[in-house]
């Protein structure tokens, strides 16, 4: 089972390039605005890499995220979190019944 962090990260990391997308703003240009590689942008969009809050936040300005974009990002973690934990409900009443 993915670790909820790893989840999180990638469902993270498709909504900002979701929202670059939408702005027809590349990676790199947004590397150059946050002053990181494109390779680290790359990274956090695939959730390769954990995004920090305040990076997330530099993302936000950048991406120039109003409250409903953010508060879409947030769903998006809520909702995996809570298919997390069935998943992890049903393994554990599974390993009960074994």
């Amino acid at each position: 089972m993915k670790h909820t962090a790893s989840i999180a990260a990638e469902y993270i990391g498709w909504s900002l390039k979701e929202k670059r997308k939408r702005l027809g703003v590349t990676g790199e240009e947004i590397a150059k605005k946050l002053n990181i590689s494109q390779q680290q942008v790359s990274r956090y969009e695939r959730g390769v890499n954990t995004i920090n809050i305040s990076m997330l936040i530099r993302f936000f300005d950048v991406l120039e995220m109003d409250e409903d974009d953010i508060s879409y990002v947030f769903d998006i973690l809520v909702h995996s979190y809570s298919e997390y934990l069935k998943v992890k409900e049903e393994r554990i009443n599974l390993e009960k019944c074994n």
